[in-house]
């Protein structure tokens, strides 16, 4: 009666098959491809695409079962390094805040580094 449709659908279903450190992995992995292709594609400055990024990530750390599958101690982890690399992209905010202004490839890579947060 009631549920997902189309693409939505597909994720509610991904999800109940697929575990969510193997999710996040995925959105880690295809990371520099996605923040590029969502630049190229709007008005939205590096760093915020790089933070469309983080955000998937967050969302599937608040799936319940995510502590039960990295188990507590790594969560604790893994939200700490979340919780740095946000910190690390706020402070660079100031310094590249314009669509024109680009973290150069040294700042993309200690990014893409810090991401890898498993």
């Amino acid at each position: 009666m009631f549920g997902f449709k189309g693409k939505s659908a597909e994720i509610g279903k991904k999800e109940q098959n697929e575990s969510i450190i193997d999710m996040i992995q995925e959105v880690i992995i295809n990371a520099p491809i996605s923040v590029e292709k969502e630049f190229s594609e709007s008005g939205n400055p590096w760093l915020s695409c790089f933070k469309s990024i983080i955000f998937q990530c967050e969302l599937y750390l608040g799936v319940k079962r995510v502590v039960n599958e990295l188990g507590e101690k790594k969560y604790n982890l893994v939200m700490e390094k979340i919780k740095n690399l946000k910190q690390r992209v706020h402070d660079l905010e100031d310094q590249y805040p314009e669509k024109e202004n680009i973290p150069p490839d040294e700042i993309k890579k200690e990014l893409f580094e810090m991401l890898n947060i498993l």
